[in-house]
């Protein structure tokens, strides 16, 4: 199986259940070699921490399914900024709907 669908897969089984509403994005970035893994949480400002630390044990699955070099720390960014604006790493895992977005996810 490709690793792109290996790793969604694997976040889909990692952040079910534990995605909120405050959770405005998830961003995720690898390297085909398994070189190292990179996530990055968008949430909404004046959100609680609990939320990032639900993110954190999502991720912690996803790192348990792979074998990579390298791990960074899960990056999560409270911002009330447009999505369209936020930076996106190799692929959108999620992206919550908001009247403001107008962000393309098809490309």
């Amino acid at each position: 199986m490709v690793l792109e669908n290996r790793i969604t897969l694997s976040a889909h089984r990692g952040f079910f259940g534990l995605i909120s509403k405050e959770v405005r994005g998830i961003t995720i970035d690898w390297d085909d070699d398994l070189e190292y893994l990179k996530l990055k949480v968008y949430i909404e400002m004046g959100a609680s921490q609990e939320v990032c630390e639900d993110m954190d044990i999502a991720y912690t699955d996803i790192i348990a399914d792979f074998d990579f070099k390298r791990v960074y720390d899960i990056e999560c960014v409270f911002t009330d900024e447009e999505i369209s604006k936020l930076t996106e790493y190799r692929m959108w895992y999620f992206i919550r709907k908001e009247d403001n977005n107008s962000y393309n996810v098809l490309g």
